[in-house]
């Protein structure tokens, strides 16, 4: 479970794009994404994302009726208890135990670069996604010890 936690956080912390929320004369929210790998000295790529107001009234209406509807797990599914621990007798969990005990025997301990453990980080989750695996969480503002 750790060291999950710990390859996301190096996965995610790698990033080093600037997203800054720039004020925009036209009433679309614009935002900015500075890119440091550009090749010229002292200048920056700049790409402006714009949202329409309708496709944000589309998100918005998604957002609330996924709201109103309860995930259930399934047996493949990858549990976290409130505290943010795996649950040890989960089949998907013991199914994610064996997944990454296979790609770091077998590939990770052998990368040399950090791009190769990084190739290596996007297959595992390359994996998870076209099995139909999802994480779960127990939902520690609820009561119920099953409500996710």
């Amino acid at each position: 479970g750790e060291a999950i936690a710990d390859m996301m956080r190096r996965k995610f912390g790698r990033r080093k794009a600037v997203v800054s929320r720039k004020p925009s004369p036209s009433p679309t929210p614009t935002v900015a994404i500075t890119d440091p790998t550009s090749n010229e000295k002292g200048s920056s790529q700049r790409r402006l994302a714009t949202c329409s107001s309708r496709s944000l009234e589309a998100a918005k209406k998604a957002a609330a009726s996924l709201s109103n509807k309860r995930l259930q797990p399934e047996p493949i599914d990858i549990l976290f208890d409130k505290s943010g621990n795996q649950v040890i007798d989960s089949e998907g969990n013991l199914r994610f135990q064996r997944l990454i005990s296979w790609y770091y025997s077998e590939k990770y301990r052998f990368a040399e670069t950090g791009t190769h453990r990084s190739i290596i980080r996007s297959a595992v989750f390359d994996e998870i996604k076209t099995t139909g695996m999802k994480f779960f969480k127990l939902n520690p503002f609820d009561g119920d010890d099953d409500t996710y």
